[in-house]
């Protein structure tokens, strides 16, 4: 910004105080008080006008007429009579360049301001409402004549007011603040009175004013001094415009040009039934129509039927046999499944146990194989591979962003803080008025924080790849290279050009060396700059520069922490941001500035300071913590694997005493083996991905093993305890032994596996990577399982077996026998199981109260699950110690605006002509839907809209740039008309000396007489390229490098690319409030493509912000999560259905219950405070797959059983299925879960402790204690063709028995004698 001092324009007038005897003044109309100038004030050391008690005189000079035409074209009339000179309107010129730029985007309230000063200046009626009140006679023969040098000037209150109200709100576009406050000395544009306002213009502390110049503002009836009438003109409304070839003033800059506030989209009313939430009041219906209904057909039933449920069914005898005719097709294509299936994995059986070792060489080299292709693996862990898809919108964006604009920066923050915070009272220059400073603005505490930020920017950091050291000016981001090379940082230490000697720079005197009664320091000056950080000259004694030691401006907001609105100055928090470059396709110099931010967090980490207290931040700092996060609890995930391999070989074994036999029947080596053999499914699985290319995660390494133990370690059980209790048949050997309890269970372990691998793979279908990654991770790997399950470790329980039976030591097998004794079998699970639990569980009255118990427990979880919420706290993937939990912390303690948005325009949109600027501009004549107008609005509500600025707008700054008003002096757009560069671009800067019009070397690029107006399209298309290389100085604020250079995408041809309109979300911390900035930001940006294809188009605005592409995945995870379930639970179907033999039953049953399941765990997740997103929807897919080794065993035992009764076999599934689900999946579960509740990382505790937990025993609860009573009311009825088959194996057995004593069967199937007689020919026997 420009000079504060001049826009001051009350210094282009004139004073006087009384030092010498002097005629009064004749106040009347046509009468002056001043003209022409008499040197210098000796007081100020400024020019003043003289004293003149005369009438108006014409201005003759060419030079002054066309200054009085363009400034005051209301005084430009008759004989050009006016009060004042040339050199006083050069003076009136020159002091309003600053006021003529910051408020000429408002015409109305530049028309009023330029009244103010021009009727104060050269009214030939000035002498009506101006009183000089003290003068000095200057004696220098050059003037010797008297200096007027304070003046009182007499307004209505209404003129006043009404001026002031008109400019009050016009903003300062690349500041998003208001012109007044820059004009209101200490005050904010808050705290600005039309009486503060007045007063700072006329004060001579403003460092511009000459002279005292006393706005007296008076109400009508006030008695005035003989002859005073105060200065009444008429005051345009800002609304309105001032000529015909104006515009009135925008919305942004005249809230009074506003239609009717836009109100907020009708907020979604809450969805209530009878004043209660509405899913409440269904799940209260439902449950108590489920309970009403329910015990009615229970009392009916058994009031009317005979309870046979409940009595010893599965020890009564058939009392018919069944016939072909009772069997249906249904049925018979169960049976045939089940029969087939048994048969081939009986074989298979057979030949593994008989080829042991061949079996397992054979199964081990082809898992080797296929695991070395872990060799090509690549582990992801760049978040935005991790989670967004390749459709991603928000990646799509981030792409554009990046290859049209510099890709965001490399940001590194320190945010500092006082150990021992105090406050102090200081007394600002001019006036002595207390102002409060807090603790991090003490000069001593700025020193310190100097040091540190000169330490860090000078650092040596050694960089391996070449051999050399490399400091912050070798990554950083500069501005304005190559013009100024220094980086940019954004901290208040800037406001001071990092120089230890501005923080202690005191001025005393003015510039005549009179004392003053409030001395200058760092104080004022800051309170200065964090209004105008613009200004390359602030205007209190101090007399120092705002801008950035870089070139740039340095807002407050950025850099300053916990203060209360405006008032910067009661920070409690300092914030520095070192900005490095970022590359999309520049890999060492990414590298290089990753260097440089490890050597930033050491130093930071380790810096030494009592009285600091510091937070920190770098780019790769939530990268750095995630690994520090993995390695810190590789312990633990040991430990849970450890525990697991314990369990599983303890709990295999056959111990039940301490003797000879302890190390005989137990399983070590055999559950060892086990172990070895499903994590070789998990090598081998991401071996085959590795060949293929397809890259893993973090989280496929961490749950996949996880998953595959569970679902391994139920199969090893299912199969171990269901051999151990099947008694071998008479003359059957070791290896049909194991072929036939393998084809007993084998099918069910099938049906599971597949169902499994299945659902995983059709999950992969989604566009989420991490998500698709663990799918077809987890796919394959529970194929493998299953398949080295069924061969190397049925091989493996061979020779096992061989060894236990002859009497071998486990793992030491070549110590010759010690006992021949057989081994006993005593399962005390599988007793209590069947004696106890399953004929309780399956208890009439027990029966009705799980039911009630369950269903209740469903809709309350339907309930929680609509609470839930969505996202991913950034400090929740954090180690509990991470320094960066303390730095978001600071953030949401101390930051005052959140992440810098932009809004992008892209490529194709004409901003030549005016049609198209008044789209996107928010000053005069722009259209109220612009861009630049719908993000102002958006920010007047931003506890909705979440955008807390108004937008910098390269476009309103480029017209202000443009424009001629600025001075015909020194406007900020001149062009060389003389010398060899003639045509070039002339940096405002260039020429330091003012020349009349015409004698310049340099000129403005545009006349004077498009003062107000556009420029041409052919003048927009021209000086465009200037204005984004034009730097900002002393006489040229708005040069656009520093703020747009990289803002506005130019191609050759004078068309336009993409181009960024930046602002800020208000501060948001939490995942729910990035994500709703993220859907706020995008209705808004869908509202600003309507408004730019309103008459026709195709032109496209997106929001950009660096977090949207992290959070985007949260305005549809529930979507997603639905689908992937669904998908899940349909894949389950089918393959259940398929493998059950159509039996819609069964398949019924177990789809419904990993349902519940599902929605159990949702409901629990909300009262364990874990949300639903990315990492949780992975474990809700994972709880699909391990619910159906909970549900599917029991299920597909109770379906093949063919007991009579639902409740006999239900209990007989209880009996024999339920131990080995429990010691199988769920314990061996929890004894890897617990490890996990003592991880360092906090995303291990919440979302695998805790999860984990939640659906073991979620899923086991449903499968002992729902399943065995959903089967009881829903199950299929028993499988006729099963037992038809049964029956006939059945006479067959009984046939054979009978004929080894020497017996046969009659037709009743009853054995009798065998008769010696053999039939005769031709007769009956």
């Amino acid at each position: 910004m420009a000079n504060v001092l001049l826009f001051v324009v009350a210094a282009a007038c004139v004073l006087t105080l009384q030092v010498s005897a002097i005629d009064p003044i004749e106040h009347k109309e046509g009468h002056c008080m001043w003209y022409s100038e008499c040197g210098l004030n000796p007081e100020t050391n400024k020019t003043v006008p003289c004293y003149y008690n005369g009438p108006a005189k014409p201005l003759t000079d060419p030079i002054g007429r066309q200054i009085l035409e363009d400034l005051c074209p209301n005084l430009a009339v008759d004989d050009y009579l006016t009060c004042c000179d040339t050199g006083q309107l050069q003076t009136l010129q020159f002091s309003t360049t600053f006021p003529q730029s910051a408020f000429g985007r408002c015409p109305a309230c530049l028309q009023n301001f330029m009244q103010l000063n021009c009727q104060q200046t050269c009214s030939p009626d000035a002498s009506l409402y101006l009183n000089a009140t003290r003068t000095y006679f200057n004696a220098n023969p050059e003037f010797n004549a008297t200096q007027v040098i304070e003046v009182d000037y007499y307004l209505t209150k209404e003129f006043g007011y009404d001026t002031y109200y008109s400019c009050n709100e016009v903003l300062f576009p690349s500041t998003n603040s208001p012109v007044i406050g820059l004009m209101c000395g200490q005050y904010t544009a808050d705290e600005c009175t039309p009486e503060r306002w007045y007063g700072y213009m006329g004060s001579v502390s403003n460092g511009v004013t000459p002279f005292p110049l006393n706005y007296i503002m008076v109400e009508n009836g006030t008695v005035l001094p003989d002859g005073i009438e105060p200065m009444d003109r008429e005051v345009v409304p800002c609304n309105e415009a001032p000529t015909n070839d104006t515009y009135s003033c925008s919305c942004q800059d005249c809230a009074k040009s506003c239609g009717a506030p836009l109100e907020r989209p009708p907020e979604e009313e809450p969805w209530l039934i009878a004043d209660m939430d509405a899913i409440v009041f269904i799940m209260i219906m439902v449950f108590c129509g489920f309970v009403v209904l329910y015990v009615a057909v229970l009392i009916i039933y058994y009031a009317a039927i005979k309870d046979d449920d409940d009595e010893d069914t599965d020890k009564k005898k058939l009392a018919a046999t069944v016939s072909k005719e009772d069997v249906n097709c249904i049925q018979t294509a169960g049976f045939v499944m089940h029969k087939y299936l048994s048969a081939i994995f009986r074989r298979w059986g057979v030949f593994a146990s008989t080829n042991p070792v061949k079996v397992i060489l054979v199964a081990l080299t082809l898992a080797t194989i296929c695991a070395c292709g872990n060799i090509f693996i690549i582990v992801t862990v760049d978040p935005i591979d991790l989670w967004v898809s390749d459709d991603s919108p928000c990646l799509q964006e981030k792409n554009y962003f990046d290859e049209h604009f510099q890709p965001f920066w490399r940001v590194s923050q320190v945010i500092i803080t006082a150990t021992n915070p105090k406050d102090h009272v200081y007394r600002t220059w001019p006036d002595g008025i207390a102002e409060n400073f807090g603790p991090v603005l003490d000069r001593e505490f700025l020193h310190q924080v100097l040091d540190l930020q000169n330490y860090i920017t000078n650092m040596s950091v050694y960089y391996e790849p070449n051999d050399d050291y490399i400091t912050l000016s070798d990554t950083c981001y500069k501005a304005l290279e190559p013009d100024n090379m220094k980086c940019v940082i954004q901290s208040p230490l800037q406001y001071y050009q990092n120089d230890h000697a501005k923080l202690d720079k005191v001025v005393s005197e003015d510039s005549f060396g009179n004392n003053l009664e409030y001395s200058a320091d760092y104080r004022d000056h800051f309170l200065y700059c964090v209004k105008s950080p613009s200004t390359v000259q602030c205007t209190t004694p101090y007399a120092d520069m705002c801008l950035a030691e870089y070139g740039g401006p340095n807002f407050a907001y950025t850099c300053m922490g916990g203060f209360d609105g405006d008032n910067y100055n009661n920070a409690s928090a300092i914030l520095i941001t070192f900005l490095n470059d970022n590359y999309v396709d520049n890999d060492e110099a990414v590298d290089k500035a990753k260097v440089w931010e490890k050597a930033f967090l050491e130093t930071v980490s380790t810096w030494n300071n009592p009285n600091f207290t510091l937070a920190y931040y770098s780019e790769r700092s939530i990268e750095d913590e995630l690994i520090r996060s993995s390695q810190a609890d590789i312990l633990t995930v040991t430990l849970s694997y450890v525990f697991i391999f314990f369990y599983i070989t303890i709990a295999l074994g056959e111990i039940y005493r301490c003797d000879k036999r302890l190390l005989i029947d137990s399983k070590l080596t055999l559950g060892f083996g086990g172990i070895l053999l499903i994590l070789c499914s998990v090598f081998a699985a991401m071996g085959v991905y590795g060949y293929i290319g397809v890259e893993t995660t973090l989280i496929v390494i961490e749950v996949v093993p996880f998953l595959l133990l569970a679902v391994g370690a139920d199969m090893m059980f299912i199969f171990v305890l269901d051999y151990q209790r099947t008694e071998r048949l008479e003359g059957e050997t070791r290896e049909e032994h194991i072929g036939r309890v393998l084809g007993s269970v084998a099918p069910s372990m099938l049906l599971c596996s597949l169902s499994e691998s299945v659902a995983f793979f059709l999950g992969a279908l989604t566009t989420m990577p991490a998500v698709r990654t663990f799918a077809l991770y987890a796919g394959l790997a529970v194929l493998f399982d299953f398949l080295l399950l069924v061969s190397a470790f049925v091989a493996l329980l061979a020779l096992d077996l061989k060894r236990q039976e002859g009497g071998r030591f486990d793992i030491c097998c070549c110590i010759p026998p010690q006992t021949k004794e057989k081994p006993q079998h005593k399962e005390l699970l599988h007793t209590f199981m069947k004696k106890y639990y399953a004929p309780f569980i399956v208890n009439k009255w027990v029966r009705a109260f799980v039911m009630i118990f369950f269903v209740g427990f469903l809709c309350l979880c339907i309930t929680w699950t609509s609470m839930l919420k969505v996202g991913l706290d950034a400090s929740l993937s954090m180690p509990r110690d991470s320094y960066v939990i303390d730095f978001f912390y600071g953030l949401g303690s101390y930051l005052s605006v959140g992440s810098p948005i932009y809004f992008v325009v892209a490529t194709g949109f004409n901003y030549s002509d005016i049609p198209g600027q008044n789209k996107i501009c928010g000053g005069a004549g722009c259209n109220e839907d612009s861009l630049t107008q719908q993000i102002y609005y958006a920010s007047l509500d931003p506890e909705y809209s979440t955008i807390g600025l108004p937008a910098m707008s390269w476009i309103d700054d480029y017209f202000d740039w443009l424009s001629p008003q600025r001075s015909a002096f020194r406007p900020c757009c001149r062009e060389f008309v003389r010398g060899p560069t003639t045509g070039d671009f002339c940096p405002a800067d260039y020429d330091h000396k003012n020349f009349p019009i015409g004698a310049s070397e340099c000129e403005s690029c545009l006349e004077l007489d498009q003062r107000g107006q556009r420029p041409t399209v052919s003048q927009f298309n021209e000086f465009l390229p200037w204005y984004l290389e034009d730097n900002p100085n002393y006489y040229c604020s708005k040069g656009g490098k520093a703020a747009y250079g990289d803002a506005v995408e130019l191609f050759p041809d004078e068309t336009y690319g993409a181009t960024s309109f930046l602002t800020y979300h208000t501060v948001l911390l939490t995942s729910q409030e990035i994500t709703d900035g993220l859907r706020k930001a995008r209705m808004l940006a869908d509202n600003i493509t309507a408004s730019l294809n309103a008459d026709g188009g195709d032109y496209y605005v997106f929001p950009y912000s660096l977090s949207y592409i992290y959070y985007e995945q949260y305005l549809t995870i529930v979507d997603d999560s639905i689908y992937q379930l669904s998908i899940a639970l349909l894949a389950v179907f089918v393959v259940s259905f398929l493998l059950l033999g159509f039996d819609l039953m069964s398949t019924i049953c177990i789809v419904l219950t990993i349902a519940m399941i599902v929605v159990d765990t949702l409901g629990c997740m909300y009262l364990w405070g874990i949300d639903l997103n990315a990492v949780s929807l992975v474990n809700l897919v994972m709880a699909v797959g391990m619910s159906v080794e909970f549900i599917s065993h029991i299920t597909r035992y109770f379906a093949t059983c063919t007991l009579p009764s639902r409740v006999a076999r239900s209990k007989q599934a209880v009996a024999h299925v339920g131990s080995s689900i429990l010691s199988g999946v769920a314990l061996t579960n929890l004894a890897g879960i617990i490890p996990l509740a003592f991880a360092k990382s906090q995303l291990f505790e919440v979302f695998y402790f805790r999860m984990f937990l939640l659906i073991t025993v979620i899923g086991c609860a449903h499968s002992l204690i729902f399943q065995p009573v959903l089967l009881i009311y829903l199950g299929p009825s028993m499988n006729k063709a099963i037992l038809l088959h049964e029956q006939k194996e059945a006479v067959k057995d009984r046939e054979n028995v009978y004929a080894n004593a020497g017996m046969e069967l009659d037709d009743n199937n009853h054995g009798r004698e065998k008769t010696d007689m053999e039939p005769m020919s031709g007769h009956k026997s």
